[in-house]
């Protein structure tokens, strides 16, 4: 179920972050680049830890795969606190310190990225096991 679920995330990964484009060099040259040099990954755990042998520590180890197989930073985060205030300033502290890609694995993210995500329209946001029931607007 674990690799499956790995699988899975670094597929959605994989199609949401990379963006490849074609053209021809100056010298006529075919040439593809790749943005994943401009990514970089924060994954934020939710109350649990990486090691916790379900979805934080599989998105945990998704995620880091994924930035060091395309080339791009990554960081994890630990709320300090099992809140929504906590998640989100781990949510804030990422963006502040350069992630524009936000990985959060489980339903407990809903209210942060309700109150994240209009905030910081250059991000994107990775909810893994987030419904749209769960993202719940705060203001």
């Amino acid at each position: 179920m674990k690799k499956l679920f790995k699988l899975v995330l670094s597929g959605l990964m994989a199609t949401s972050l990379v963006a490849c484009s074609s053209g021809k060099d100056t010298d006529g040259s075919n040439k593809t680049t790749s943005a994943t040099s401009d990514i970089s990954v924060a994954m934020i755990t939710d109350s649990g830890e990486i090691t916790d042998k379900s979805f934080n520590q599989t998105t945990y180890e998704a995620s880091k795969a994924w930035s060091e197989k395309n080339g791009a930073d990554f960081k994890y985060y630990k709320p300090s606190a099992d809140t929504t205030d906590a998640r989100v300033q781990a949510i804030e502290t990422a963006i502040a310190e350069g992630h524009n890609v936000v990985v959060m694995p489980g339903y407990l993210f809903g209210p942060a990225i309700a109150e994240e995500q209009d905030l910081y329209p250059d991000v994107t946001f990775i909810a893994v096991d987030v419904t749209e029931g769960d993202i719940v607007n705060l203001a």
